[in-house]
């Protein structure tokens, strides 16, 4: 008896080894936070906009914990942006200067592979300038 208890004991350590081997990448990539980057360009020319805002809220969340501050950024001097995010769906606002028409678009985030967002933003045709 004592024989089959050891083989046993081994058989489910062997399990327990496999399944912890093959199960915990799955459970890492997709509960990790990953840093997503991106730049936002603007115009026909395409150069950097800085000072951009951008918002991001996680669509598939129904309360209100899906925006705030940590969600909220502005782009640097050269039209860069970062935020840490869990692997998912977001829309994302962009939002700059009167020249520039805003921009919303839904982007999905995967583990597999790094997340860079390239955002161009369309020159305004008409922007309104309000007078005081």
């Amino acid at each position: 008896m004592p024989q089959t208890g050891a083989n046993r004991l081994r058989m489910y350590k062997a399990v327990g080894l496999f399944v912890f081997l093959v199960a915990s990448p799955l459970v890492s990539q997709s509960d990790l936070p990953m840093n997503v980057s991106g730049i936002v360009m603007g115009g026909e020319s395409g150069g950097t906009v800085g000072g951009a805002l951008i918002v991001v809220r996680d669509y598939q969340q129904l309360d209100q914990g899906n925006v705030s501050s940590k969600w909220e950024s502005h782009t640097a001097a050269d039209g860069s942006f970062s935020f840490l995010m869990q692997t998912g769906c977001y829309d994302i606002l962009v939002s700059a200067n009167a020249r520039f028409l805003p921009l919303a678009k839904r982007v999905c985030i995967r583990a597999e592979r790094p997340s860079v967002l390239k955002i161009k933003l369309k020159a305004d045709p008409r922007p309104i300038l309000l007078q005081r």
